[in-house]
């Protein structure tokens, strides 16, 4: 008797994990009805831009995300005179070692923004990255806030960044340090495909926003997850809250240890490449492609 009994509990063990398994396979697939109209005021950017993608990319994006992984202040300049777009530029090496805020964070982004004012690229920077995934860093409340009010006291300082605007990526762990002080948030959770939309995480994240705080999509659009951008595009232009879609990532990744390839060689290409010009298309429709009004 004790192992029919055994068994059983194995067999129903086993369906359960099944059903949950076939729940998840199509939270994954969750796709919003189609939008009532199109947006001309959202975003599409890439997450980062890698050497030899700028020439890829310009003409597909609304900002360049200058993530300074590579070559620095220095090679951001240059790329920023290239192209001579709207700007999303990553601080994170200026305001935060690890998961502190530097006591020298200040001195950091002043020399920054100064180098950038002194070539001529001041004016294209429309938000700053202060930090990538805090949650997942550690980082506490008061750390991403105190970023936010140190971000926003130096940037007063120069007449350029007025209106800059404040952004950070959360992952799942549903802390959203620093929430407050932010003006565009994000959350990845690229496991869950499109199912992200719907998850608790995702309605935590939108129900803690304020009147005057806009959020974006990620797909991740990297191997090995491949997501279809679609459900992010219906979501986006019928969310009166999402300012824009980042798109993860174009070039190869090797953040986990593998080297994956990017939106740029995985077969995805095409349908990133529709998503952006569309936007891009409706925002140069609207007269916003370089403005960046209504943020």
């Amino acid at each position: 008797m004790g192992w029919v009994l055994a068994a059983t509990a194995a067999a129903l063990a086993l369906a359960a994990w099944g059903a949950q398994a076939l729940v998840k396979k199509r939270l994954r697939r969750y796709m919003p009805p189609a939008p009532a109209a199109l947006r001309h005021d959202l975003e599409f950017w890439y997450y980062g831009i890698q050497p030899g993608e700028l020439d890829q990319i310009v003409d597909d994006v609304t900002l360049v995300h200058e993530s300074m992984w590579f070559g620095g202040v220095e090679a951001a300049i240059a790329s920023m005179q290239r192209h001579g777009m709207r700007t999303m530029v990553t601080v994170q090496e200026q305001v935060f070692d690890g998961a502190a805020v530097r006591a020298d964070a200040a001195d950091r982004l002043r020399g920054l923004f100064a180098a950038f004012e002194r070539a001529g690229v001041l004016q294209q920077v429309v938000a700053l990255y202060l930090i990538d995934e805090p949650d997942g860093r550690s980082c506490t409340d008061d750390d991403v806030l105190r970023a936010c009010r140190i971000a926003r006291a130096v940037a007063l300082e120069f007449p350029a960044l007025a209106g800059v605007k404040l952004a950070v990526t959360y992952s799942y762990k549903r802390t959203l340090p620093g929430i407050s002080g932010l003006d565009w948030v994000g959350l990845d959770d690229y496991g869950l495909g499109s199912g992200v939309l719907i998850s608790s995480e995702w309605r935590e994240l939108l129900a803690r926003l304020e009147p005057h705080q806009r959020c974006y999509v990620v797909p991740g659009g990297a191997s090995p997850w491949r997501q279809d951008p679609e459900a992010f595009r219906r979501w986006a232009h019928s969310t009166p809250q999402c300012m824009g879609v980042m798109a993860f990532m174009f070039g190869q990744r090797d953040d986990s240890g593998e080297v994956n390839d990017g939106i740029a060689t995985n077969g995805m290409r095409g349908a990133y490449r529709a998503l952006g010009q569309e936007i891009r298309s409706l925002r140069e429709r609207a007269g916003l492609i370089d403005q960046g009004v209504g943020l």
